[in-house]
């Protein structure tokens, strides 16, 4: 299987969109700079940040499927309190209009991140986003639609089998030298 790197900080590979990349250090992140700018929610690149290369997701060669390989592209919870992204409203709107209606804009959805949900007296569950439409028609402080809670599991770090981190390391070192 050929696995070749799809979206490096955020950039495409596919695209003639220069690609700079960051030399990282396993002990200190990248070299140079503080924190490395995710694209995909307003904070660092945790991968950056803890020495690991900022690969978003990664492209099997043969197939042409893509996989997210940052457990933040398709769609982080945090920071909790920070302004959406364009790139997060997107994706939240595209799952609104699978729930409630192919119709509804981004105006009339309104969501919570990491909001506690009471599981049993003595733990609580953190839902990544709590999501509900706004409905301009509603005369009463009372809102009959239902809130979903939305479980986003978008791809998860390259460090688990260490396979695809080994094709990340190959990858980086053709293009670094």
């Amino acid at each position: 299987m050929a696995v070749v790197v799809a979206e490096y900080l955020g950039v495409r590979t596919d695209t003639k969109k220069l690609i700079v990349p960051v030399k990282i250090n396993k002990t200190s992140g990248a070299i140079g700079k503080p924190t490395l700018p995710c694209p995909f929610k307003k904070s660092h690149c945790d991968k950056a940040k803890r020495g690991d290369k900022p690969v978003c997701s990664l492209r099997n060669s043969v197939t042409n499927e893509v996989w997210i390989v940052c457990s933040h592209r398709l769609c982080a919870s945090s920071p909790k309190y920070a302004q959406l992204t364009s790139h997060q409203v997107s994706i939240l709107h595209q799952v609104a209009k699978e729930i409630f209606s192919p119709a509804i804009t981004p105006a009339e959805v309104l969501v919570k991140r990491e909001v506690p949900i009471r599981v049993t007296d003595e733990s609580d569950y953190s839902g990544d986003f709590v999501m509900w439409r706004k409905n301009p028609n509603q005369t009463s402080p009372f809102n009959p639609d239902r809130a979903v809670i939305l479980e986003m599991q978008g791809g998860g770090e390259t460090t688990n089998t260490g396979i695809l981190t080994r094709h990340i390391a190959q990858t980086a070192r053709a293009i670094l030298g």
